[in-house]
């Protein structure tokens, strides 16, 4: 079995507390099988079937192909999962624990069901619900203004400093006159303005939209994927600035064993999750992913020293570039969503995400404008 096959059974298996299948393992008591069904027909219900009747028969099939795969990723199981297998994997893993929740009026909602690890992000949507509020309202979208007058999603940012954002090179790079020079010499598109928009939730209560002014900093190609945007005064004012952690035991740590593992740790993202053109794969872990603002909440599950980066399993898609990823005691930010991997073509979701840990970047340029809020 393929080692994106067997972490995705890895994971479904910790979240549903079981062997390997679905029962119980070692005296961890199971999930009962009917709630995790109607949780189930609660989560495909979002597809919006013509027939509801079909949604019991629809949730017992899902189990099934969920249970086929664990058992063949059993510690004597070799065999590689099927398509259906692995997207039934996918949905159990979302049901249980990998969320991707909206903010009306910028206040995080709940996960539709207590089961698995989701009972682990309601005791922290009681417990720090305001907290996350708070830094949410300082991630923005990012919006370029097409010929037409339409705007165009490119990204996510949030604020850092006085006036400043930050996001990918990789977003920056769609909003520059000549995208084929060094970073360095980029500038702003003078007929192509971008507005980075914090209010872009459901049900808005007022409007937070800044014009972008100037690149502030970009990294090199070939080095970690930032940028930082200063954005132009107005009547308003800005949100206020998030803090930035360098404290890498927040990300996790290596535990010494034959092999080696990981213990990652509980993080989340906020951003604007947008893909124009849904899967069925997107619909069943978003919904309609508009763009509008969510907060996603998962564990780092690796770190890439060489590359400054840190592997999650928090749930985002392409207009995320760009987001927060926060650790959930000190709500500081503690990495830089770069995007996903692992993906097969045509396919919305893939098997890691990675982002930019601001911990390993203490000998890098933008380890001092994170800390300082300066370029």
């Amino acid at each position: 079995m393929n080692d994106e096959h067997r972490t995705l059974a890895d994971t479904a298996r910790s979240l549903l507390g079981m062997g390997s299948a679905l029962q119980s393992h070692g005296g961890v008591e199971p999930i009962k099988p009917e709630r995790l069904l109607h949780a189930l027909e609660l989560y495909l219900n979002r597809l919006q079937p013509s027939d509801p009747a079909v949604l019991a028969a629809a949730a017992a099939q899902v189990m099934r192909n969920a249970d086929q795969g664990l058992q063949k990723s059993a510690p004597d199981g070799d065999a590689t999962l099927s398509d259906t297998e692995f997207d039934s994997l996918e949905i159990i893993v979302q049901v249980l624990g990998r969320p991707a929740l909206r903010l009306p009026r910028g206040k995080v909602q709940g996960p539709a069901t207590d089961l698995g690890a989701n009972s682990r992000w309601i005791i922290l949507l009681g417990e720090a619900r305001s907290h996350i509020n708070r830094v949410a309202s300082s991630v923005a979208r990012l919006n370029r203004m097409r010929s037409d007058g339409r705007e165009e999603q490119v990204g996510t940012a949030w604020r850092l400093g006085t006036d400043l954002v930050v996001t990918n090179r990789h977003v920056a790079e769609k909003l520059v006159q000549d995208a084929t020079l060094d970073p360095g010499q980029w500038v702003l598109d003078v007929g192509c303005s971008c507005i980075a928009d914090f209010g872009a939730v459901d049900e808005p209560e007022g409007t937070v939209r800044f014009v972008v002014a100037s690149l502030a900093y970009c990294a090199p190609k070939g080095d970690v994927d930032v940028a930082v945007l200063r954005l132009q005064p107005s009547c308003l004012a800005f949100p206020c600035p998030l803090a930035v952690s360098f404290d890498e035991a927040r990300l996790g740590r290596e535990v010494d064993g034959e092999p080696p593992t990981f213990k990652g740790q509980p993080v989340y993202v906020v951003g604007h999750p947008l893909l124009r053109l849904p899967t069925a794969e997107s619909l069943r872990v978003f919904g309609d992913a508009d763009g509008r603002k969510r907060f996603s909440p998962g564990y780092s599950t690796g770190m890439r020293r060489a590359a400054s980066a840190v592997d999650h399993d928090c749930s985002t898609l392409g207009g995320s570039s760009g987001s927060a990823v926060f650790d959930v005691y000190e709500h500081r930010v503690v990495g830089i969503h770069l995007g996903g991997g692992g993906n097969e073509p045509g396919n919305a979701t893939g098997t890691f995400n990675r982002a930019v840990a601001t911990a390993l970047l203490d000998q890098h340029p933008l380890g001092g404008i994170l800390k300082h809020g300066l370029p």
